[in-house]
């Protein structure tokens, strides 16, 4: 073999070095995307569950340092207990439906959590979220612009924002009742079994 035949066969064979090297490097990428994919949309679908399940303060662990600072876990408690009233009769349909707009930047991430009222017409609705690694994990973090236990922007039906983003549930004298845990509302029924321990 010549001295341009040897070069050649260098050239070739760190070509190919390089791309294996790339493809690895690409398929690690994909394989962490897709476990903060997994791992954030289990959060998205935990955030929605929780309430039906009477499990909600064990939501607030999922939750960043921040967001905790700012929420103590008695007034978090309370906003759960609040929401679940504020459903009544219709807390067992609460389902998750999708996570949608997922955008990951490094430790942090933005997504919309949809959800609805199963079986029920018209009942979807969205939540704008966030999320950042704390330790390794992911949690859930405070939405921008969002303060005190209110952790999500309500994105449609469009009313006010709420800590946990439900839907309307109930109209009474023309009044959409939005579970809001961080704001009183008017309400005609009885507490539902919920778990506050």
């Amino acid at each position: 073999m010549g001295r341009t035949e040897r070069i050649a066969v260098a050239f070739l064979a760190i070509g190919l070095v390089t791309i294996g090297g790339a493809f690895l490097v690409t398929h690690a990428l994909v394989k962490q995307s897709s476990s903060d994919q997994d791992d954030i949309t289990a959060l998205a679908r935990r955030s929605i569950e929780v309430l039906p399940q009477g499990q909600w303060p064990s939501l607030y662990n999922d939750f960043t340092a921040d967001f905790q600072a700012r929420c103590p876990l008695a007034d978090f408690t309370r906003a759960g207990v609040d929401s679940a009233t504020n459903l009544g009769g219709s807390l067992h349909l609460l389902e998750f439906s999708d996570v949608k707009d997922l955008a990951i930047n490094g430790t942090t991430a933005t997504a919309t959590i949809v959800g609805d009222l199963s079986g029920q017409a018209n009942s979807a609705y969205a939540v704008d979220a966030a999320f950042a690694k704390e330790n390794g994990a992911w949690k859930l973090a405070p939405a921008s612009g969002t303060a005190g236990c209110q952790a999500f922007n309500v994105v449609s039906p469009q009313t006010s924002p709420t800590p946990i983003g439900l839907p309307p549930t109930t109209q009474r004298d023309d009044t959409i009742l939005v579970p809001t845990p961080c704001i009183r509302h008017r309400f005609h029924s009885t507490m539902p079994a919920y778990e506050t321990a």
